[in-house]
């Protein structure tokens, strides 16, 4: 059953106003709405059945999206993280409260008033570099990756996926204009800028900060 756009937008609120003030946990306020809003409207606009997201920390993203294919009333998302398992990984506090327990609080505060979104929900923890060497890589309509890209890992992306974004699959990244590369975090890796024109990706949300998105697309590439 779809939901309608007044129901859809509400949830939105609701996404964007427990994530705003730090309710579930530290540090989990930090994305803007539109940038939300911007992958539940390609959502909308690509109508995927299979999303795959990797990165959701705490969630954010995950529930924009879901929305969005709640309101479509049809679609799932299996979204995965490696979570606290990151801290060890990378030796960075930067991830010390990205814990999969407040994955699932910030989910489940969002659920618990809206059940229909929790059919459109899977997650699992996962490491985003061997799934993409695995045969599940062509397994979706729309991927969003969150993983710290650096220029690397969206080249390898792109490199891996191109057949499939040729027969018309849609990959969305966090990054892509030049500030995300400037960002200190980023400093001394590969960035992803210089690579615009070479892969063809396209900016879709650039608030002049770290926190931009962009799409490769067959049809960007044109």
């Amino acid at each position: 059953m779809k939901m309608t756009d007044e129901q859809s937008l509400h949830i939105l609120n609701q996404i964007h106003d427990l994530y705003s003030y730090n309710k579930i946990a530290e540090n989990t306020a930090g994305y803007s709405y539109n940038f939300g809003k911007v992958l539940y409207d390609k959502i909308l606009e690509f109508k995927p059945k299979r999303v795959v997201e990797f990165g959701p920390k705490f969630g954010y993203t995950t529930l924009f999206m879901a929305t969005a294919l709640a309101a479509r009333g049809e679609g799932k998302i299996k979204t995965y993280d490696l979570w606290q398992e990151k801290r060890e990984i990378y030796q960075n506090d930067h991830f010390s409260s990205f814990d999969k327990d407040t994955f699932q609080r910030c989910i489940n505060t969002i659920i618990q008033d809206n059940p229909d979104l929790n059919k459109h929900i899977e997650h699992e923890t996962k490491d985003y570099y061997k799934w993409l060497d695995s045969p599940f890589a062509f397994d979706f309509d729309l991927l969003y990756v969150d993983v710290n890209n650096t220029g690397d890992t969206i080249e390898k992306t792109y490199n891996r996926l191109k057949s499939h974004i040729t027969n018309g699959a849609i990959v969305i990244f966090a990054g892509g204009n030049q500030a995300k590369d400037h960002h200190r975090m980023y400093k001394g890796l590969k960035p992803i800028y210089p690579l615009k024109d070479d892969i063809g990706y396209t900016i879709i949300h650039d608030d002049s900060s770290s926190a931009s998105l962009s799409m490769i697309s067959w049809n960007s590439r044109e």
